[in-house]
């Protein structure tokens, strides 16, 4: 009787085949990746058949300073050259090589003159590979004598501004680059084509003192355009520029006294004239409030007195006015002098090592000076003149000692010129006559 049910027969059929098909799957497997092993063997380790090309592999020129050094011969042309080269080998092995595995060379060791000259290009393959095909066996190389020359260094830069005040006014002073000039060496032709050396420099924006800044030298010819020749050397390639930057103003001049009597009370000190422009460096004029013509010796200025003075203006700093000499008047107001005799037997001594000494007899006078109330306020007794004996120990000597007057009381008032006195140190002692007779009786 026949089975009725399809569905029935397709399972059957299905379950058949997946018997099949599994039925000794493990050496089936097997079977498979032994293959599958065997096809790369054959594909990639016995095929000698393998081709691979690599374009564009540089031809490296052999012997150019052997060349440079025999004959002063510089090669100027074939540095750039390339070719293609098509190699034959093993898979395994052409697969993963690169121009950098591959030796093309030019020999120019044998090249004594200057012109142009065909090489043999000479190609060494990776081991257990050879070479095809090659796009061109020859290269052209150029050679010509090596020369050298000087040329200027010249700066070029932008975009800089100044700070700026009501009072200082700022300017750029000229580039200082750290050299001058430098050498370029290559090949005849070319150089003729150089006219200088041109460091340009970025924009510098807003600068308020001094700069240094460092920038590389391109090579310029004659019509201002940059020179790019891989033949031609520097003999060096970056420099160091200073851009100086300059501060001007007035400065006032003004004096100084050597012990501060002077002031407003009692002098009036004119100098003429009261102002010079200068110009210097940013950070020195910037500091630079007052100029000190002179320092005044009150002590040697008994009346009204004008000075010629040299102007001398502080290092790093020009005198743009060009004044050589300042005229400094003092006039003396209410003031006065006054002379005072004084016993030399009413100085005292400072005497720290206690050494003996006799001060000259006499007298010693003193000229005063000071406002005229307090000159003729003050008394012989507000007089006090000292001696300093700090410097003298055992020696006997005989020595002219100055002498420091003291005006107490009287802040104002002080001495006109300066005093000394001649002072006896460790005298000998004399022998008393009349003591030495009647040692003899």
């Amino acid at each position: 009787m026949a089975n009725d049910n399809p569905s029935m027969e397709n399972a059957k059929a299905k379950r058949s085949f997946l018997s099949r098909l599994t039925y000794n799957l493990p050496a089936k497997l097997i079977c498979v990746i032994f293959s599958l092993l065997l096809w790369i063997y054959v594909t990639d380790v016995q095929n000698p058949n393998y081709e691979i090309t690599l374009t564009d592999v540089p031809v490296t020129l052999v012997g150019t300073e052997d060349v440079e050094i025999d004959s002063g011969l510089v090669v100027y042309s074939g540095y750039d050259e390339t070719v293609d080269v098509t190699l034959r080998g093993r898979k395994n092995l052409l697969s993963g090589i690169t121009t950098d595995d591959l030796a093309v060379t030019a020999d120019v060791t044998s090249l004594t003159e200057t012109g142009d000259f065909s090489l043999p290009v000479k190609i060494t393959p990776p081991e257990d590979s050879e070479v095809i095909s090659v796009s061109s066996d020859m290269v052209t190389v150029s050679l010509d004598k090596k020369s050298s020359i000087e040329v200027d260094v010249r700066v070029q830069y932008s975009g800089l501004s100044l700070e700026s005040t009501s009072t200082t006014t700022y300017s750029l002073g000229e580039a200082v680059l750290s050299v001058s000039s430098i050498t370029v060496t290559g090949p005849s032709r070319y150089l003729s084509d150089i006219s200088y050396g041109q460091v340009t420099l970025p924009d510098l924006g807003r600068v308020s003192g001094s700069l240094t800044v460092y920038g590389t030298i391109s090579l310029i010819d004659s019509d201002g355009a940059v020179v790019s020749n891989p033949y031609v050397s520097m003999s060096q390639t970056e420099v160091s520029v200073t851009i100086p930057v300059y501060a001007e103003k007035y400065v006032s001049l003004t004096v100084d006294t050597q012990y501060g009597y002077f002031n407003e009370d009692n002098s009036i000190i004119t100098i003429e004239p009261e102002t010079v422009h200068v110009k210097g460096d940013v950070a020195t004029v910037d500091g630079l409030e007052t100029i000190v013509v002179t320092t005044l010796d009150e002590k040697t200025i008994t009346d009204d007195t004008t000075l010629s003075v040299a102007l001398t203006v502080p290092d790093g700093v020009d005198n743009l006015d060009g004044v050589e000499f300042v005229s400094v008047s003092v006039e003396m107001v209410n003031t006065a002098t006054r002379t005072f005799i004084v016993s030399n037997s009413l100085i005292t001594a400072e005497n720290p090592n206690s050494v003996t000494y006799e001060i000259s007899s006499g007298y010693t006078t003193l000229t005063l000076c000071g406002s005229t109330q307090e000159i003729y306020s003050m008394k012989l007794s507000d007089i006090t003149l000292m001696i300093d004996l700090s410097a003298y120990t055992t020696q006997e000597v005989t020595s002219v000692v100055s002498i420091t007057v003291v005006v107490n009381g009287y802040d104002s008032v002080y001495e006109l010129g300066s005093y000394s006195v001649s002072v006896n140190i460790n005298p000998a002692v004399t022998p008393d006559t009349d003591a030495a007779t009647e040692a003899d009786e």
